[in-house]
């Protein structure tokens, strides 16, 4: 009676491991996707990888506000930019805002050239979306432009001049 125990779980034990065998090599977690060695493929995928960096990375206008500073208005405008990529769940932007800054990196009085850092996410995980801006005293107006950087290794894609 042992000896029949025994052998009915070691058959039991046996059926259960080839099941996993069997699901493991031909399952749907055991398809995974070939790496593309097609040039043509991978020369189209990188023009849709530069296209969609462009349009991630295109100017925005906001107006500075009788009551706001250039430096001011430029962070108030990459700051509603960013909670409105929260509150849409566009680009894997998630919240909450940590804070948002601005500072001058050059250009003169009458058009003000700037970067801005908007940080999301925990105080264990914080990101940081950067941004490009310029704001044009006269005109009242600030330019910016979130930089994106490409999924793909090594892809360099230039914000606008607009915002340099």
């Amino acid at each position: 009676m042992w000896l029949q125990f025994v052998l009915s779980f070691a058959v039991a034990a046996t059926l259960i491991v080839l099941l996993v065998r069997w699901v493991e090599t031909r399952g749907p977690l055991a398809q995974a996707e070939a790496p593309v060695t097609n040039p043509k493929a991978i020369k189209s995928s990188d023009q849709i990888a530069r296209i969609l960096a462009r349009q991630e990375q295109a100017p925005h206008e906001a107006l500075i506000r009788a009551s706001q500073t250039p430096k001011s208005a430029a962070r108030a405008a990459v700051l509603a930019f960013q909670q409105y990529q929260i509150a849409h769940n566009l680009n894997s932007a998630q919240g909450p805002i940590q804070s948002a800054s601005c500072s001058a990196t050059g250009g003169s009085p009458a058009r003000l050239v700037l970067q801005c850092n908007v940080i999301t996410g925990s105080a264990d995980e914080p990101v940081r979306w950067p941004f490009d801006a310029v704001a044009t005293p006269a005109s009242r107006t600030v330019t910016y432009c979130p930089i994106r950087y490409s999924a793909v290794a090594g892809m360099y894609v230039p914000v606008s001049p607009r915002c340099r």
